[in-house]
């Protein structure tokens, strides 16, 4: 191990670092603050790489796991021997579950857009050659490219997956608040006629 990483820093150093990376620091409190070392901005940057992977993956997670709440949520609706107000909850739970979802969803893409930009900004002014550059256009170069077995889904790639998955749980939203009203309003529009 390093002696600059052995090695604690002062309390006056760890208050200057505090004043330059809190948002409420001055001007002046960032000029007087002790200089950030390569090294840190590194591990800065590394960090900060490693949350936009998480929110990545979260971003995900979240549209699939309400996708599987929906479905058992419906199919409780939809049941044929389900009673109105079993009904009435399933769907009022499955619009609010797409409300949060979308919420959530949208939160986490901000998130990642910001690291996104962060660190290609970042990846600009400590000069990143740009053949090396992990984020920006030239990411963006490489990430266009569709693999030949892909191509059939051609139109689908063009299809921004946050724009596609947020209208679907829209619309699986508007199916569930229709179900909510048409149950409300009669009783039996969805119960099995075998059952009557």
């Amino acid at each position: 191990m390093s002696r600059a990483l052995r090695e604690r820093p002062s309390r006056e150093t760890m208050r200057s670092r505090r004043r330059v990376l809190s948002p409420t620091g001055t001007a002046a409190s960032a000029a007087s603050a002790a200089p950030i070392d390569f090294h840190d901005l590194v591990q800065i940057y590394q960090l900060v790489a490693a949350r936009r992977s998480v929110f990545d993956s979260l971003l995900w997670t979240v549209p699939s796991t309400s996708f599987a709440a929906h479905s058992f949520l419906f199919q409780t609706a939809l049941a044929g021997d389900t009673s109105q107000a079993a009904r009435i909850i399933s769907m009022a739970l499955s619009v609010l579950i797409t409300i949060l979802t979308l919420q959530l969803f949208t939160r986490q893409l901000q998130a990642a857009a910001a690291d996104h930009a962060w660190l290609e900004d970042w990846e600009k002014r400590h000069g990143v050659d740009e053949r090396d550059c992990a984020h920006g256009p030239t990411w963006a170069k490489y990430r266009s490219v569709l693999p030949p077995r892909a191509r059939h889904f051609k139109v689908l790639a063009a299809i921004r997956g946050f724009t596609l998955w947020s209208n679907g749980m829209t619309i699986i939203g508007f199916v569930a608040l229709g179900v909510l009203i048409a149950s409300a309003l009669n009783p039996t529009t969805f119960q099995n006629c075998q059952n009557n």
